[in-house]
C-alpha cells in the first residue's frame, strides 16, 4: 500500500480551532467518482477548502493476510497510517484553551533497566528504609531497551517517520517515576499520600482527588497531558440493580427466543407523566420499531457529501470488555451498520461473544466447513452488507467505518486485522468486489479538555460556558502528521464537555480534513434519542432543525457500545462452585467460547439496543 503523503499548504495560516456551521451546505461532492476502485496511483487536487476536481485512483491490489488468524505484533510496520491531508477550513475561526503543557525534551539518549530485588520489596516506605536495615538482599539489574530520541526529535518537526513508540514509553515511564515519588500511583492516576481518609460528600458516597498525566507528540512539540479526576466510593446499593437483572432476562427472552420487540419502564416514573420521560420512550419505541426520529434536511435532497453521490454504508463496531475482577466471562464484540441510504438514520446491528479481554473482533469475516455445502462464508460484515444490499436494493460503493475503544497502542494490530477482514468479506460476496474503505478510531475515554479562551465572551460558550458545539480542533494539539481531530459536537449540561477525539487510520477515499470532519458532525445530529429541536438559520438562507440532545461522539460507535452492552444480558448465568468462584457458562474449557445466542431475524434488522 502507498505512503500517503502530507500535502500541506505554504500559505495556510494555522488555527488552534474551527466551528462547523450547523448544517452546511458545502458541496464537495464528486458526481464522476469511478465505480472501480483501488489503491495505487494518485493525483493531486486542489488545497483544502476548494471543490475537489477529483479523487486518486490506483491500479494495485487491496491489502490482505493469507490467513486472518495470525498474530499480528505491535512492532508490524507493513501499513503506514494515513497522514494529513490538509486542515480544516470550513466554519468560525475561534482559539481554544487545552489542558496540554509543552516539554522541553533534553538533548540525550535513554536507556531503560530491570532492577530485581530479593527478597521482594512491596513497601513503598520500607524500600526507603532498606539501607539502615541489617539484612542481605540481592539486587539483579538487566538490560531492558535503549530509545533514541533522534527519530521522535524528527517526528516533533514534522517529517514523514514512524511514531516511536519506544522513545515515548520511556519518557512517560520517567515523568511517571518522578511524579511517584510524591504522590500514590493507582494504575495510570496519581493520588495524595493521604489516600486513606477519603472526603464524604453524602449519602453514602466518599471521594478521592487526583490527576492523570501522559506525555504524546503534538504539532507544537512534546505535549504533556495533565487531567483532574475524582474517583467515587459509594456504600448503597442502587436500588434499581435488581429490577435491571430482571430486564435483562426479558430482552434475552424477547429478542433470541421469541423475537419480538420490548421496551421495559419503572413505574415510577410512568406514573409521573412527565413529557420528557414519555418522549424519550416514544423514541426508543419508535426507532425499535423501524421508525425514524431525525434525518438530516441535506440528505433529502441528496447534497450530503461523501454519502449522496454514491451508495455509501456506515459501520459502527465496539467490544465491552468484563469489569476488573472477572476473569472468565468473555468479551462481547458488536458492529452495527447503516440500513437506508442516502439517510443513514437506520442500524441494523448484530453482536458475538469472544475470548476474554480480546479487543481484536474476531467474527467480522469467517469460514468454515459444512458437510453438505462445503465451504461456507459468514461474519458480521458479510452479513450487514447483504442487508444493506437487500433495504435499498444497491450494493455499497463505499464503505467508512468508525471502530470504538482502541487505545493508541492498539491501532496496529486492529488496523491490520479488521481491514484484512473488511476486504475478505468483501471478496466473498463478488470476486472484484473491493469498495474503498475509510478507517476511523473513536476515543472517548481521553483525558484532553477544551476550553474557551474567554469565559465573558458569551458569544464564544455555551450556556453551561463550555466551548460552542461543532467545535472542532485539528491543530496545536494533534500529532504532528497522521490525520486525526477533535470534535466537540454536543451543547454542555454540567461540567467540562469532552470532545471525541477521531483519529482516521485508513482512507481510501481520500477524503479533505472538512469533509470528514462535517460528516462527523453531521452524522451526531442524527442520534435517535433526541427529544428536542430548534430552527437555525444558515448561510444559504434556509432554515434546518437539529437535535438539541446531540450526541458526543458518532452515533455508529455509540450505537455499537449500547449493542455490546445488551448482548451482556445473552450470556447464560454464572455458575457457582463448591469454592466460592464462579465462571460464565459462555466460557467454554480451553479458550474456546460459546457463541451468544442468535438474534432473530425480525430483531436484528431493526434498532432493538436503543
Amino acid at each position: 500500500m502507498p505512503q500517503l503523503k502530507q500535502m500541506r499548504d505554504p500559505e495556510q495560516k494555522h488555527v488552534i480551532s474551527k466551528r462547523i456551521p450547523r448544517g452546511n451546505n458545502n458541496n464537495n461532492n464528486n458526481n464522476n467518482v469511478q465505480k472501480q476502485f483501488s489503491v495505487e496511483e494518485t493525483t493531486e487536487h486542489k488545497s483544502v477548502g476548494n471543490r475537489r476536481q477529483g479523487r486518486r485512483r490506483g491500479k494495485g491490489k487491496p491489502l490482505m493476510l493469507e490467513d486472518s488468524t495470525v498474530k499480528i505484533s505491535s512492532d508490524d510496520k507493513r501499513l503506514m497510517f494515513h497522514r494529513r491531508p490538509g486542515f480544516g477550513q470550513l466554519g468560525t475561526k475561534c482559539v481554544v484553551k487545552a489542558n496540554h503543557f509543552l516539554a522541553d525534551l533534553a538533548d540525550m539518549e535513554l536507556t531503560q533497566y530491570s532492577v530485581l530485588v530479593i527478597p521482594e520489596v512491596n513497601s513503598t516506605k520500607l524500600n526507603k528504609t532498606i539501607m539502615t536495615q541489617q539484612r542481605e538482599f540481592t539486587v539483579s539489574i538487566e538490560f531492558v531497551a535503549h530509545a533514541s530520541m533522534s527519530q521522535l526529535r524528527e517526528l516533533l518537526s514534522g517529517k514523514q517517520v514512524d511514531t516511536p513508540s519506544e522513545a515515548l514509553k520511556l519518557v512517560d515511564l520517567v515523568l511517571k517515576e518522578l511524579t511517584a515519588q510524591r504522590y500514590i500511583s493507582v494504575g495510570r492516576f496519581f493520588y495524595s499520600p493521604n489516600i486513606t481518609n477519603p472526603k464524604s460528600i453524602g449519602c453514602g458516597l466518599q471521594s478521592w482527588r487526583g490527576f492523570y498525566q501522559s506525555i504524546k507528540p503534538t504539532q507544537m512539540g512534546l505535549s504533556l497531558n495533565i487531567a483532574s479526576s475524582l474517583t467515587l466510593s459509594s456504600s448503597w446499593e442502587s436500588e434499581e440493580s435488581e429490577l435491571h437483572a430482571h430486564g435483562g432476562d426479558l430482552k434475552r427472552i424477547c429478542e433470541t427466543d421469541l423475537g419480538l420487540i420490548s421496551q421495559c419502564c419503572l413505574t415510577k416514573y410512568v406514573l409521573k407523566i412527565s413529557k420528557q420521560y414519555l418522549s424519550n420512550v416514544s423514541l426508543k419505541i419508535n426507532v425499535k420499531m423501524g421508525g425514524r426520529n431525525t434525518v438530516l434536511l441535506d440528505a433529502l435532497r441528496w447534497k450530503v457529501p461523501l454519502v449522496s453521490d454514491i451508495p455509501t454504508i456506515i459501520f459502527g463496531a465496539d467490544v465491552t470488555h468484563p469489569e476488573s475482577g472477572e476473569d472468565s466471562n468473555p468479551s462481547i464484540a458488536a458492529v452495527v451498520a447503516s440500513q437506508d441510504w442516502p439517510e443513514v438514520t437506520k442500524y441494523a446491528g448484530l453482536v458475538s461473544a469472544q475470548p476474554h479481554r480480546q479487543e481484536l473482533i474476531q467474527d467480522l469475516y469467517k469460514t468454515w466447513q459444512d458437510p453438505q455445502r462445503g465451504k461456507v462464508n459468514g461474519g458480521m460484515i458479510r452479513e450487514l452488507l447483504l442487508s444493506f444490499e437487500k433495504a435499498t436494493g444497491k450494493k455499497p460503493l463505499r464503505i467508512i467505518f468508525y471502530r470504538d475503544g482502541v487505545s493508541d497502542g492498539q491501532f496496529y494490530q486492529v488496523l491490520l486485522y479488521e481491514l484484512d477482514a473488511i476486504r475478505k468479506a468483501c471478496a466473498s460476496l463478488e470476486p472484484n468486489y473491493q469498495p474503498p474503505v475509510t478507517f476511523i478510531v473513536v476515543q472517548k475515554r481521553h483525558h484532553t479538555r477544551l476550553f474557551p479562551s474567554n469565559h465573558n465572551d458569551r458569544k464564544s460558550t455555551d450556556k453551561s460556558g463550555n466551548i460552542l458545539p461543532g467545535t472542532v480542533v485539528d491543530t496545536k494539539i494533534c500529532h504532528p502528521v497522521e490525520f486525526d481531530f477533535y470534535l466537540c459536537s454536543h451543547a454542555g449540561i454540567q461540567g467540562t464537555s469532552r470532545p471525541a477525539h477521531y483519529h482516521v487510520l485508513w482512507d481510501e477515499n481520500n477524503f479533505s480534513a472538512d469533509e470528514i470532519q462535517s460528516l462527523t458532525n453531521n452524522l451526531c445530529y442524527t442520534y435517535a434519542r433526541c427529544t428536542r429541536s430548534v430552527s437555525v438559520g444558515n448561510n444559504l438562507n434556509f432554515t434546518i432543525k437539529f437535535c438539541v440532545g446531540v450526541l458526543c461522539s458518532v452515533p455508529p460507535a455509540y450505537y455499537a457500545h449500547l449493542a455490546a452492552y445488551r448482548a451482556r444480558f445473552y450470556m447464560e448465568p454464572e455458575v457457582q462452585h463448591d469454592n466460592g468462584s464462579a465462571h460464565s457458562m459462555c466460557m467454554v474449557k480451553g479458550a474456546g467460547v460459546r457463541p451468544l445466542p442468535a438474534l432473530k431475524e425480525k430483531v436484528k434488522n431493526v434498532m432493538f439496543y436503543c
